[in-house]
Protein backbone atom coordinates (compact mmCIF):
# COMPACT_ATOMS: atom_id res chain seq x y z
CA UNK A 1 0.00 0.00 0.00
CA UNK A 2 1.45 3.52 -1.17
CA UNK A 3 2.04 5.66 1.32
CA UNK A 4 -0.46 9.26 0.90
CA UNK A 5 2.03 12.20 0.05
CA UNK A 6 0.34 15.15 2.40
CA UNK A 7 0.19 18.37 1.55
CA UNK A 8 0.66 20.84 4.03
CA UNK A 9 -1.68 23.32 4.85
CA UNK A 10 -1.22 26.78 6.34
CA UNK A 11 -0.52 27.20 10.27
CA UNK A 12 -2.06 29.80 12.52
CA UNK A 13 0.01 31.04 15.12
CA UNK A 14 -2.65 31.72 18.05
CA UNK A 15 -6.18 31.16 18.05
CA UNK A 16 -6.93 35.06 17.09
CA UNK A 17 -4.82 34.31 14.03
CA UNK A 18 -6.70 31.54 12.86
CA UNK A 19 -10.09 33.33 13.53
CA UNK A 20 -9.08 36.00 11.66
CA UNK A 21 -7.29 34.52 8.74
CA UNK A 22 -9.03 31.05 8.66
CA UNK A 23 -11.26 32.96 5.80
CA UNK A 24 -13.98 29.91 4.55
CA UNK A 25 -12.64 27.12 6.79
CA UNK A 26 -15.48 27.47 9.24
CA UNK A 27 -18.14 27.61 6.11
CA UNK A 28 -17.42 24.24 5.32
CA UNK A 29 -18.47 22.95 8.51
CA UNK A 30 -21.93 24.22 8.56
CA UNK A 31 -24.11 21.74 8.38
CA UNK A 32 -27.24 23.15 6.99
CA UNK A 33 -25.45 25.19 4.39
CA UNK A 34 -25.70 25.29 0.75
CA UNK A 35 -21.69 23.48 0.36
CA UNK A 36 -20.94 21.68 3.58
CA UNK A 37 -18.13 19.39 3.76
CA UNK A 38 -19.18 17.14 6.70
CA UNK A 39 -22.68 15.71 7.31
CA UNK A 40 -23.88 15.46 3.87
CA UNK A 41 -22.18 12.11 2.14
CA UNK A 42 -22.97 13.48 -1.63
CA UNK A 43 -20.89 17.10 -0.54
CA UNK A 44 -17.73 15.19 1.47
CA UNK A 45 -14.15 15.50 0.25
CA UNK A 46 -11.78 12.74 1.51
CA UNK A 47 -10.44 14.97 3.91
CA UNK A 48 -13.65 15.43 5.75
CA UNK A 49 -13.87 11.98 5.65
CA UNK A 50 -10.31 11.19 7.41
CA UNK A 51 -11.40 13.55 10.04
CA UNK A 52 -15.18 12.20 10.92
CA UNK A 53 -13.22 8.97 11.58
CA UNK A 54 -10.04 10.30 12.91
CA UNK A 55 -11.90 12.78 15.33
CA UNK A 56 -15.70 11.03 15.88
CA UNK A 57 -16.62 12.59 18.82
CA UNK A 58 -14.94 16.14 18.06
CA UNK A 59 -16.42 15.90 14.31
CA UNK A 60 -20.10 14.79 16.06
CA UNK A 61 -19.67 18.07 18.31
CA UNK A 62 -19.04 20.49 15.31
CA UNK A 63 -22.00 19.00 13.34
CA UNK A 64 -24.65 20.21 16.49
CA UNK A 65 -22.75 23.32 16.93
CA UNK A 66 -21.23 24.62 13.16
CA UNK A 67 -25.49 25.32 12.02
CA UNK A 68 -26.77 28.20 9.77
CA UNK A 69 -28.99 29.16 13.02
CA UNK A 70 -25.90 30.10 14.49
CA UNK A 71 -24.11 31.60 11.22
CA UNK A 72 -27.57 34.21 11.01
CA UNK A 73 -26.79 34.93 14.05
CA UNK A 74 -23.39 36.48 13.41
CA UNK A 75 -24.78 37.99 10.21
CA UNK A 76 -27.26 39.74 12.58
CA UNK A 77 -24.22 41.48 14.39
CA UNK A 78 -23.35 39.32 17.24
CA UNK A 79 -19.66 38.49 17.54
CA UNK A 80 -18.55 35.67 15.73
CA UNK A 81 -15.93 34.74 18.56
CA UNK A 82 -19.39 34.13 20.61
CA UNK A 83 -21.56 32.19 17.92
CA UNK A 84 -19.38 29.36 16.88
CA UNK A 85 -17.39 27.16 19.23
CA UNK A 86 -13.34 28.72 17.53
CA UNK A 87 -11.10 26.41 19.50
CA UNK A 88 -13.05 23.49 18.42
CA UNK A 89 -12.72 24.50 14.65
CA UNK A 90 -8.99 25.44 15.05
CA UNK A 91 -8.36 21.83 16.49
CA UNK A 92 -10.43 20.62 13.62
CA UNK A 93 -8.10 22.58 11.33
CA UNK A 94 -5.05 21.46 13.05
CA UNK A 95 -6.00 17.68 12.37
CA UNK A 96 -7.29 18.14 9.65
CA UNK A 97 -4.77 19.94 7.86
CA UNK A 98 -2.53 16.79 8.24
CA UNK A 99 -5.20 14.70 6.10
CA UNK A 100 -5.15 16.17 2.63
CA UNK A 101 -3.50 14.24 0.66
CA UNK A 102 -2.31 15.03 -3.07
CA UNK A 103 -4.59 12.49 -4.92
CA UNK A 104 -8.09 14.26 -3.41
CA UNK A 105 -10.15 16.41 -5.50
CA UNK A 106 -9.55 19.93 -6.23
CA UNK A 107 -6.13 19.83 -4.65
CA UNK A 108 -3.67 21.85 -6.81
CA UNK A 109 -0.61 20.59 -6.15
CA UNK A 110 2.06 19.19 -3.31
CA UNK A 111 1.76 23.16 -2.48
CA UNK A 112 -1.72 23.78 -1.93
CA UNK A 113 -1.18 25.45 0.90
CA UNK A 114 -5.06 26.97 1.40
CA UNK A 115 -7.13 23.92 0.24
CA UNK A 116 -8.67 24.25 3.39
CA UNK A 117 -9.29 27.85 3.89
CA UNK A 118 -10.56 28.70 0.44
Amino acid sequence: MDIPVIVPQRQFASLEDFIENSNNFYAHLVVDCAHPRIGRKDRVWPCYERFNQSAPELAAELRKEMTMQNYGRARRGELWEKVFPWEKVWMAYKIMSNLVYIDDPSVEGKDDCVYLIR
